[in-house]
């Protein structure tokens, strides 16, 4: 796995799944300050499943805009264009993704591998609480 596709997969934790239409800014950042894990991704349309060690990996996203990676030890924030519907994640890379869906339990976001060019599509879980 290159460098650039793990870390995109690293950062998908980080995506704050988001909710269409700027009226809901308001709950969207209430649902992406959660835990998400990934559960499956596609590349190029091949489903995948989390790479190998990275199964139970979490992404804490927080109200202040502010995330944190704990397999990658990463850190930084992120913004959401709710006209674009662009979520732009900034820490070790900066990545925008395209939401494709959200819910308080899951979320789907897509975004292009800046190593291979290849679309990559990620499904989210909410993490369970602990």
């Amino acid at each position: 796995m290159n460098q650039s596709l793990r870390k995109i997969l690293a950062i998908v934790f980080v995506l704050g799944c988001v909710t269409v239409g700027q009226s809901q800014t308001a709950d969207t950042e209430k649902l992406i300050a959660n835990s998400w894990m990934l559960i499956k991704y596609s590349r190029n349309g091949e489903m995948l499943p989390p790479p190998a060690g990275h199964e139970k990996d979490k992404l804490n996203l927080y109200v202040d805009h502010t995330f944190y990676n704990e397999s990658e030890q990463d850190e930084g924030t992120w913004k959401y264009d709710a006209e674009q519907k662009i979520l732009t994640v900034s820490g070790q890379m900066t990545i925008d993704f395209r939401v494709i869906e959200v819910s308080a339990d899951s979320c789907v976001l897509e975004a292009e591998n800046p190593g291979d060019k290849s679309i990559l599509r990620l499904f989210l879980k909410a993490a369970p609480k602990e």
